[in-house]
């Protein structure tokens, strides 16, 4: 079960991409497609996108790049959904898949990446000349 087959992959990507709408990017959709991607390959189920999870974590993926440092947000601040554990990643790199691998090397990161307690995903991306920041918010409901 822990190897990641075309025919998954199709249909996580499938489901992942159909929230490529204006309020969600093709770059927050690569993160999600990546995140889903490793903990299928992991036997762990993928987690549902959360637009409202999304939304804060690319206000927070902009204030890292208008700050040019990594913080981590106020993770319940602003959440109206009824959660019950929450989870942060923030990351930095040339690029998402750069910033991806870098999590996954990290115990901490690849912990949060393939904890089988979440269910829901929110993704954040904001760039300067020189750097992606990637957000990962993470939560059980």
């Amino acid at each position: 079960m822990g190897r990641l087959t075309h025919a998954r992959l199709g249909v996580l990507i499938a489901g992942v991409a159909l929230l490529a709408t204006a309020c969600f990017s093709a770059e927050q959709n690569e993160i999600a497609i990546l995140v889903n991607a490793s903990r299928v390959e992991h036997g762990r189920p993928a987690v549902e996108v959360n637009l409202e999870l999304s939304d804060k974590a690319q206000e927070w993926a902009e204030h890292l790049a208008e700050h040019g440092e990594l913080e981590h947000s106020d993770l319940p601040e602003g959440l109206t959904l009824a959660w019950t554990a929450l989870g942060e990643n923030v990351g930095f790199g040339v690029d998402i898949a750069r910033v991806h691998d870098a999590y996954m090397q990290s115990t901490a990161h690849r912990g949060n990446i393939l904890d089988p307690r979440w269910t829901h995903l929110g993704t954040g991306f904001a760039q300067t000349s020189e750097t992606v920041y990637a957000v990962h918010l993470f939560m059980e409901y």
